[in-house]
This record gives structure tokens, C-alpha cells and sequence, in this order.
């Protein structure tokens, strides 16, 4: 709006500028007519006030031209916007765009990038699903976790546990090992040895031992000697 009142301005001004010249002709070419009186010199002049008084209509024209041209051209968001920007401003675009939003992408993930856990699914020709865990004693006294596995046999023959599949425990980043259990209910400890039938469900048991009763447990599944495929897991928030 600025820029178009400033261009007005200049037109009016300028258009101003150049009728006064065309008067100030005119004026000396009529004064020149009235003292000499010639014929000759009437057409002359004549002319020459001809000429001007185009100039004058043709600056004018221009000038109204330019001004709507500026005006309508402002109003459509054409032409660049000219006004200053303010430096804050300006950095702190700048910050947001590129520290806000790299801290939104990377928060999205979770701590430390923690992918989803799923905690039941197919492994190969086997459904499997983590279920629950037990705070027993191990043969020496000392805390162990049981813990049930279903397994659904999807395959085309009997299976077991330990022929199809491997399991890893983890209490942060120290791998448990298998317990011995003694006298300990509803525990089977065949129980991975056990041939599942085509189609059919079977429990497992698994124990290990534990490093301390307050660090939670992680417990990873996958097909027996794959690289890659699928994998259950599971993390047990300990709770004595």
C-alpha cells in the first residue's frame, strides 16, 4: 500500500513537472505570436505547441499506466514485498524449522529409539506369544524368573520348542541363564522338549536366573538359527 502511494506521489509530481513546461511553451510561443505577428511564424510555434502539449498527453498516459499497473499488481501479491524484515524475526524461522522439528522427529521414536514391542505373533511356521512370569527359587536359593510361552503349531509336521525356536533373557544388557528348578509348581520342565502336533497349542516353561529383583526383564524369540524374520519380544516390569 505503501510503495503504491509513493509511486502516485512521484507520478503526480512528475506529471506536474511536465505540464508546467507545456504551459511555460505555450505561454512563450503565444507571446511570440502576439509581438511579431507573422504568418509564418504563427504556424511555426503552432507546431511547436502541438508537440509539447503530445508530450504532456503522452506522459501523462504513461505515468496513470504505471500507477495502476504498481497498484493492481500489489493487490494480487505479484510484486515482492518490499517492507523490512526483522532479524529476531528472521532467526528465530530459522530456529524453529530446523531445532523444534528435528527434536519433534526424534522424541516420536521413544528413548534411545526403542522400537514397539510385540509380545506375540509368527515366527516361522509357529504362532507364539509371550503370557506371563513367576519369582521362584532356584536349586541354590536364589531368585529366578518362570516364565509361559503358548506355541501354536502352524506347520506340517510335530515339533518342539528347542528344534524350531530360541529364546534370549536379558536384564539390561547382561544375558541370563537357564535355572534349575526344584520342587516348583505348575512348572514342566519337559516342557520344551515336548512335540507339539500339527494345529495344536502347547505351553512352555522357561526359568532363569536373575542378577536382582528390581531390574526389569527383556525376553527376545525368534525361528532357531535365522538371521533375520520375525521376532517376538517382551519386557517384564519385575514386581517381587
Amino acid at each position: 500500500m505503501l510503495a503504491c502511494v509513493s509511486g502516485f506521489r512521484r507520478g503526480c509530481a512528475a506529471a506536474s513537472q511536465a505540464c508546467g513546461f507545456a504551459l511555460n511553451r505555450l505561454g512563450h510561443a503565444n507571446g511570440i505570436l502576439h509581438i511579431t505577428g507573422g504568418k509564418n511564424m504563427s504556424e511555426s510555434n503552432g507546431k511547436s505547441v502541438g508537440r509539447v502539449i503530445a508530450v504532456v498527453v503522452a506522459v501523462l498516459v504513461v505515468l496513470g499506466l504505471a500507477v495502476f499497473f504498481v497498484a493492481r499488481g500489489r493487490s494480487d501479491g505479484k510484486l515482492p514485498n518490499m517492507t523490512t524484515t526483522n532479524p529476531s524475526n528472521h532467526s528465530s524461522d530459522h530456529s524453529s524449522s530446523n531445532g523444534s522439528t528435528n527434536n519433534t522427529d526424534h522424541s516420536s521414536t521413544g528413548p534411545n529409539n526403542i522400537e514397539p514391542m510385540v509380545d506375540k505373533g509368527e515366527i516361522g511356521t509357529h504362532y507364539v506369544e509371550i503370557k506371563d512370569y513367576r519369582l521362584v527359587k532356584e536349586e541354590n536359593g536364589k531368585d529366578a524368573i518362570l516364565i509361559t510361552y503358548s506355541v501354536k503349531n502352524n506347520g506340517t509336521a510335530a515339533a518342539n520348542f528347542l528344534t524350531v525356536l530360541e529364546d534370549k533373557v536379558y536384564q539390561g544388557d547382561e544375558k541370563l541363564h537357564d535355572a534349575v528348578l526344584k520342587n516348583v509348581e505348575n512348572y514342566d520342565v519337559n516342557s520344551i522338549r515336548t512335540n507339539i502336533e500339527k494345529g495344536a497349542t502347547h505351553d512352555v516353561h522357561r526359568a532363569f536366573v536373575l542378577k536382582d529383583v528390581n531390574t526389569p526383564v527383556k525376553i527376545d524369540i525368534k525361528q532357531l538359527g535365522a538371521l533375520d524374520g520375525g521376532v517376538v519380544t517382551k519386557m517384564f516390569e519385575i514386581k517381587k
